[in-house]
């Protein structure tokens, strides 16, 4: 059985500020997202990045970091900030990382 790794905080933080996109494995299932914001999610005081999920099905989630697991960056990157993107999310109670729009 493959060991997974888990996704670093400094991976995440970089896909952020270089706008790159990233792809990685969440509860068993291959994600490609843009990432937006990273922070400690309100209800759980969890790490969770904020993101546009590109595939498999697109739309905004969160996505906990210590679920997130062999995280690639892909050499692709993402313009503008896409629709419903809010830099003040009420649902992060401290931001660590938020892209520049």
């Amino acid at each position: 059985m493959p060991v997974l790794s888990y996704a670093s905080l400094d991976d995440v933080r970089r896909c952020i500020k270089q706008r790159r996109l990233m792809r990685f494995m969440y509860r068993k299932e291959e994600v490609v997202a843009e990432p937006y914001l990273f922070g400690n999610f309100r209800k759980t005081h969890a790490f969770v990045l904020c993101a546009w999920k590109v595939r498999p099905d697109e739309g905004w989630e969160y996505f906990r970091l210590a679920e997130m697991r062999d995280l690639d960056i892909l050499v692709d990157s993402f313009g503008t900030a896409r629709q419903g993107f809010n830099p003040y999310d009420p649902k992060i109670e401290i931001i660590d990382t938020l892209v520049r729009i």
